[in-house]
């Protein structure tokens, strides 16, 4: 090895640093475990190392490459080893002179700053981690270096002392002992670190090499693969929100306003963007605090206890699958339902439905919902499919959005699976009924082949009716012309909104004052209250307005609801501000 290296090498060095953390994701999914044993790890860190692919410069100066190279990782990382990932490139770039070509020394300081910029990153840094191999690589890098042993055997020489940090790290937490797994941020570094050196050295990049590494081999022959540890976290998402254009406030003080939200924290920072990794249980709550802070550009809150529980046999043969259109308390899902969060777009950025968008839609001018593309919806299903002897989906109305037909595409390309895909023809809090009564019978034990028959008579039987404050949310989404919008609007036209037999949404009547609507759903409700059996109230900020229906309808019906939940972004989006819907369903003898 060199004692001077050019920018060529440092260029070639990421390209195969990168490629080889990708070329092992899979065994970096397998012995994933701290902080949670989502099985993610490998998946977060190769998509930082190919946002770095994409972005990399090649240039003349390394200082240049290198500020490629920390912007895209800001911009790419995902989960914690990635934020911290992101943050040693963030301190690699710092030290680096500006320059066409570094000393080995010079580059021995790039991975010192790296490591103390990974360690400042995080509020409680935690050993037998990924910073552990970071701290001990450099501490090495500048041991052999400072003992003078001949510049060409440093980086081998701390290589082989990297492989026995990775493997210490098998007992250094409380959470592992037992579990003969070193930690997947770690030996992700190592990769990184095993690529780096082969491209300083002078290695091409080559996107078929696989390593053969024998301490790698080793690791795999004693990887015991299990998933019975049990991890507790205090939070449900890991979140991640990229905000551009950031205020002036200080990471550390950043940091300071977060801490009552979540743990975990990780920022990531550089002139342009801050990126910031928190678990939390309420990513809604965030997204309105970051807003404050700057342009969000990207937002990610990934489910740990649903990722957890896909890494386990479930007790049911059945499971259950629905979308966020469904309006039903999140909360009260068992082990075997599944909500997929579809997407809204809100000035470019994609946010997930119940998860991540904003609340209070209705107040911000451009939202669109989008739906899932079929990638998205094989990396969702699958590991569901293969908890469950049976699956069944239930969708929003087919006539109402194409998720239904996404769904049937999947399921043509996997015919040897039990899956059934079923069209509810209802939305929000209809289609949330449909689900509830689903998850009973469920729980009842009922066979599959019954839950079938009840299914399609569940939801023939049940109905909504939507009483909206005004049109706004009507004009804003595209549902009504703008025109004749705005003229209904000035008469005081209040639409009372419901869903044919066939999915299509309705005017089922129509009056010229919130007052005159309201009595109109409640003559609905009148009209068959001797055949209601159940019904749950939806709302879109109008919590006093539903507990006043609810004292009414207790007084017509002689029960209370099933649950009283606030109405999906996406719906909201259509429905307006102020707006509540009642959900019912009707004896099965009033089918």
């Amino acid at each position: 090895m060199k004692d001077i290296i050019t920018s060529s090498s440092i260029y070639n060095a990421f390209i195969l640093a990168t490629e080889q953390i990708m070329l092992n994701k899979d065994y970096l999914n397998e012995v994933n475990y701290f902080p949670v044993p989502d099985n993610d790890t490998g998946e977060n860190l190769s998509h930082l190392m190919q946002r770095i692919r994409e972005e990399i410069r090649e240039e003349e100066n390394i200082k240049d490459i290198l500020k490629s190279v920390s912007n895209a990782a800001i911009k790419g990382s995902r989960g914690n080893s990635g934020a911290i990932f992101s943050q040693f490139f963030q301190g690699f770039e710092y030290k680096c002179p500006d320059t066409t070509s570094l000393h080995l020394s010079e580059l021995i300081n790039c991975f010192e700053s790296g490591s103390e910029y990974a360690y400042d990153s995080l509020e409680n840094p935690v050993e037998g981690t990924i910073l552990t191999a970071i701290s001990d690589f450099s501490a090495s890098l500048q041991l052999f270096k400072n003992n003078e042993i001949g510049t060409g055997s440093i980086f081998e020489k701390s290589y082989e002392e990297l492989q026995k940090t990775v493997e210490k790290t098998k007992y250094q937490m409380k959470t592992k002992v037992g579990s003969q797994k070193v930690d997947a941020g770690a030996l992700g570094f190592m990769y990184f670190v095993e690529g780096f050196i082969s491209g300083i050295k002078g290695k091409k990049a080559n996107k078929t090499n696989k390593t053969n590494n024998d301490y790698i081999e080793i690791i795999r022959e004693t990887h015991i693969k299990t998933h019975d540890y049990h991890i507790v976290d205090n939070y449900k998402y890991c979140t991640e929100i990229l905000l551009k254009n950031k205020k002036s406030v200080q990471k550390e003080d950043f940091k300071d306003i977060l801490k009552k939200y979540g743990d975990s924290i990780v920022i990531t920072e550089n002139k342009t963007y801050r990126r910031t990794h928190i678990h939390t249980n309420d990513p809604q709550r965030l997204i309105d605090i970051f807003r404050e802070f700057g342009d969000i550009v990207e937002v990610k809150a990934d489910d740990m206890i649903l990722q957890q529980r896909l890494t386990k046999v479930s007790d049911s043969e059945i499971g259950i699958v629905i979308d966020s259109i469904a309006d039903l308390p999140l909360g009260d899902l068992p082990d075997f339902a599944y909500m997929l969060p579809l997407n809204m777009i809100i000035d470019g950025v994609s946010y997930q439905d119940k998860r991540t968008a904003p609340k209070n839609i209705s107040n911000i001018k451009s939202a669109t919902s989008s739906q899932p593309n079929i990638e998205e919806i094989k990396k969702f299903l699958n590991p569901i499919i293969k908890r469950h002897k049976h699956t069944i989906v239930l969708t929003v109305s087919s006539k109402m959005s194409g998720l239904f037909e996404r769904y049937l595409e999947y399921n043509k390309s996997n015919p040897n699976i039990s899956l059934e895909i079923v069209d509810t023809k209802l939305n929000s809090v209809a289609e949330g009924l449909v689900v509830y009564h689903a998850i009973k019978k469920i729980q009842e034990g009922i066979e599959y082949s019954e839950l079938i028959k009840f299914l399609e008579s569940s939801i023939k039987r049940t109905k909504i009716f939507v009483s909206l404050k005004n049109l706004d949310g009507m004009v804003k989404s595209g549902r009504l012309n703008q025109r004749i919008g705005w003229f209904l609007q000035k008469i005081g036209f209040l639409p009372l909104v419901s869903i044919d037999q066939e999915g299509n949404g309705i005017i089922k009547r129509a009056a010229f004052s919130n007052k005159r609507n309201y009595s109109k759903l409640l003559n609905e409700i009148k009209i068959n209250k001797d055949k209601i059996e159940s019904y749950a109230l939806v709302h879109v900020n109008n919590l006093e307005k539903v507990r006043e229906l609810e004292k009414v309808l207790i007084e017509i019906l002689g029960f209370s609801p099933l649950y009283i939940s606030e109405i999906s972004s996406i719906t909201e989006n259509f429905s307006g501000d102020g707006s509540v819907a009642i959900g019912y369903q009707l004896k099965e003898n009033y089918e």
